[in-house]
């Protein structure tokens, strides 16, 4: 199977696990990624979008992440009120960076050299001077963060392009994956040094807005079973606990236990039923199996996760 199709398949149906989740993943998945992910809506979707993210933050606080999400579609509704309020405090409170913008915001436009261009230059010189007197030293951490994508990418297309060389055999391709492995590791490394130095997990909530996320490298590192083991050794209870302060969402753990039964042929945190597996990555057509069911009742006790 080509490591590009894993890729694809853990991005599509890990939004459909029906285990391991909080009411408020359930609550995201249901009511609020459906809206964010659609390539378009019309102002009453927009509406219950902006009324669901308010809901989650009476309870659980700012959501920086979803808040980071929804500009581009406050934007072409037109609530620029909102939008402009929501901009302000990203920046200031949360360092959201122009540098880090790619271009292909419905905004970029508008904020850069348009008619919103004028406020938020003056508002951006403000407040993101508030961000960094507070967090000067974070710059060069979030710098490596937000260029882990971009060398991710690189890497994978290139490894693509040699593991489709004609004449390779089985043996040479096998090395390839080898290196493959080893440069996925070291692309990871920010992430794990900042985690064991600051002793976090870095998300958009505990250190600052990361534009350019690295979920898709934390991916492609659980592909090859020593990044797997020595990954999650290392990042798992930065990652227990941004999960249990509302950083994060179960996603997390949907994709750790895809790989895990890929690797082991068992899960962790109870993702899945073999229905939800596709067919093309089943082993069998047996029931998943636990690798600790003890241990994942009292992990699903800590988490609050429903049954």
């Amino acid at each position: 199977m080509q490591l590009r199709s894993l890729l694809t398949i853990i991005v599509f149906f890990s939004q459909f696990a029906a285990n391991a989740q909080s009411v408020r993943d359930i609550f995201i998945k249901d009511s609020v990624q459906p809206v964010l992910n659609a390539a378009s809506i019309d102002n009453a979707d927009y509406l219950r979008l902006k009324k669901a993210i308010a809901k989650l933050e009476k309870q659980y606080g700012y959501e920086v992440n979803l808040k980071k999400r929804i500009l581009n579609k406050a934007y072409t509704q037109n609530d620029l009120d909102f939008f402009k309020a929501e901009l302000s405090v990203l920046v200031k409170e949360y360092g959201f960076d122009a540098a880090y913008l790619s271009g292909n915001e419905s905004f970029y436009t508008a904020i850069m050299k348009g008619s919103l261009s004028k406020w938020f230059k003056e508002m951006y010189l403000k407040n993101h001077n508030v961000w960094l007197s507070n967090n000067f030293d974070k710059q060069a951490d979030l710098r490596k963060l937000n260029t882990i994508n971009e060398k991710d990418q690189a890497i994978t297309s290139f490894a693509m392009s040699v593991l489709n060389v004609q004449g390779l055999d089985s043996i040479q391709q096998q090395k390839i994956k080898i290196l493959l492995g080893e440069y996925h590791g070291r692309n990871l490394e920010p992430v794990v040094n900042i985690a064991t130095t600051r002793k976090l997990f870095p998300n958009d909530r505990n250190f600052a807005v990361i534009q350019n996320g690295f979920d898709s490298v934390l991916i492609h590192n659980f592909q090859f079973k020593e990044n797997f083991d020595a990954v999650w050794a290392a990042l798992f209870p930065y990652i227990k606990e941004a999960y249990l302060k509302h950083e994060i969402t179960n996603v997390m753990f949907n994709n750790y236990d895809f790989y895990h039964y890929l690797h082991y042929g068992s899960q962790v945190f109870g993702s899945y039923t073999i229905e939800q597996i596709p067919e093309q990555f089943r082993k069998n057509d047996q029931s998943l199996p636990l690798k600790d069911k003890h241990w994942l009742d009292e992990i699903k006790k800590e988490f609050g996760w429903v049954d």
